[in-house]
Parts: C-alpha cells; sequence; structure tokens
C-alpha cells in the first residue's frame, strides 16, 4: 500500500474557501471601520477648526508682552493683538474663513485656521472693556469664548 502524503484536491479546495471567507470578513470589518473613522473625521472637523483658533489665541493672549489689542478696524471683522516686540498678529474674518496673520518684519505667515464660517452679519471678534468675545458659527455649529486680557 502506497501512502498518500500532500495536499488532495478536495483539501485545496476547503482551504481556498477557508482563505476567501477569512478574506471577506477582514474586508468587511475594515470597510465598516474605516467608514465610521471617515464618519467621526467629518462631524469633528467643526471641533478642530474652533480648536485650532482657540490654541492660536489662548497663545498669544497669555503672552505677558500684549501691548495693544483692537477689533473691527476700518469696519473689516478682525482681532489685532500688537506686542512689546513689533510683533502684530491678525484674526480676519473673510470668504467665509478665519485667517491667522503673523505679520513680522522679516516674514509674513498667513495661515487659514478655519473655514465655512457662516456669521452673516454678525460680527465674530468683539473687545470691549479688556474682554475679547468670539461668536463663531461653524458650518451650522455654533461656538462662544471669551477671554480677559491685561494690556
Amino acid at each position: 500500500m502506497k501512502s498518500n502524503k500532500g495536499v488532495t484536491f478536495t483539501s485545496l479546495i476547503i482551504y481556498i474557501i477557508g482563505l476567501i471567507i477569512v478574506t471577506g470578513m477582514i474586508g468587511s470589518f475594515s470597510g465598516y471601520f474605516f467608514n465610521n473613522v471617515n464618519t467621526m473625521i467629518l462631524k469633528n472637523n467643526t471641533e478642530e477648526q474652533y480648536s485650532r483658533i482657540l490654541s492660536y489665541l489662548t497663545r498669544d493672549i497669555n503672552d505677558k508682552n500684549i501691548t495693544e489689542v483692537k477689533a473691527d478696524v476700518n469696519g473689516i471683522d478682525c482681532l489685532i493683538i500688537k506686542f512689546a516686540d513689533g510683533m502684530e498678529h491678525q484674526y480676519i474674518n473673510k470668504d467665509d474663513c478665519i485667517y491667522y496673520i503673523n505679520d513680522d518684519e522679516s516674514n509674513k505667515v498667513k495661515i487659514v485656521l478655519c473655514n465655512n464660517v457662516t456669521n452673516g452679519t454678525e460680527k465674530v471678534f468683539q473687545y470691549l472693556n479688556g474682554k475679547i468675545t468670539i461668536n463663531l458659527k461653524i458650518k451650522d455649529q455654533n461656538f462662544n469664548s471669551f477671554f480677559s486680557v491685561n494690556v
């Protein structure tokens, strides 16, 4: 009698079917996972943009060398923070975006901090009696913040 060592045609078919099932399950789980991740990113996009604005503003407002703060200059919805070393940081609401401009003598940096800002006629930045107020509407989601500034 001969010993039948090796892979038979039946076992090969069973292995292939098993691999197809495992590959299909992994594909469906990863598809489900990535669809949920993309949905989560879209939902948190407005919060991320607002957090980005707050991080820049918080860094500037906590600086001890602030000499002047202005808002709504010449009818433009903006916030301008000037420092003792001559540097000026501007936050400008224009064309449904919030721009951050670092006006340094050596170079000028312009960053889009937030897009899809839909405030209508309401001003985003207000400054009165040492308090900065931010009223922001990003993709129909309202955000409000208040900062105290020592000038």
